[in-house]
């Protein structure tokens, strides 16, 4: 496979993604369904949240080497996203890249695998969201690759620039032009829970706050039944 080297995207405005960090994946999951990455990625360290600009990498299964490389070149605020082609045995994330994404300034690293040296990971406190742990990991074989190419994560098409937040609940990217839009919804979204949680608390119903009681009483009503309650 050979070096396919793009240069480093245009990052997402610091004020859309300080927005976008406000905003919980599970907000935005009430009100879109495309953009969310399967549901085993989970984050080494619980608790963390992330915002930045995707920084894409597509390694050859077995090779570490473009992910030296990726972090050499990547900027503060950046996340990489690393796809593997469906490999899921081997860690090409660990201690040692953790620390050096870490000090390069980079906001996360998502990987398309396992990754390993979970204690050193902590250690660094370097947010990273993956499939598992494994002890077998990757080598610097030289393999080639694609920096800054567009890349395929469980159906998800993922680019070069896009924004993206992760958090305990999972990892969701969307488009730069799109982030206004969606933190504004989620953001408004998130403000009006304190009250609901009030009337909860008050002996509101769910049902009746959600309108989902009146939705089946209406269902049940049109098919001559007597809803009971």
């Amino acid at each position: 496979m050979p070096y396919s080297i793009e240069p480093m995207p245009a990052q997402v405005e610091r004020e859309l993604i300080d927005e976008l960090a406000r905003c919980n994946t599970a907000t935005i999951g009430h009100f879109e369904n495309g953009g969310f990455l399967p549901t085993s990625f989970m984050p080494v360290i619980a608790g963390q949240r992330i915002a930045g600009t995707v920084v894409t990498i597509q390694t050859p299964p077995l090779d570490s080497v473009l992910v030296h490389y990726a972090i050499s070149g990547a900027r503060p605020g950046d996340v990489l996203v690393i796809a593997r082609g469906g490999e899921t045995d081997h860690a090409c994330w660990g201690g040692t890249t953790a620390l050096a994404a870490k000090l390069a300034g980079v906001s996360g690293a998502i990987i398309d695998g396992p990754t390993t040296d979970v204690a050193d990971q902590l250690s660094a406190a370097m947010p990273c969201w993956g499939r598992g742990t494994s002890p077998l990991t990757t080598k610097k074989l030289g393999l080639g690759g694609g920096l800054n190419v567009p890349v395929e994560i469980g159906g998800v098409v993922i680019r070069p620039g896009d924004a993206i937040l992760a958090d305990d609940n999972g990892v969701f990217i969307s488009s730069p032009w799109r982030v206004a839009e969606i933190t504004s919804e989620a953001l408004a979204r998130q403000a009006r829970k304190p009250a609901t949680v009030e009337q909860l608390q008050a002996g509101v119903k769910l049902g009746d706050l959600s309108g989902a009681d009146a939705i089946v009483r209406r269902g049940l009503e049109a098919q001559g039944k007597t809803p009971p309650w």
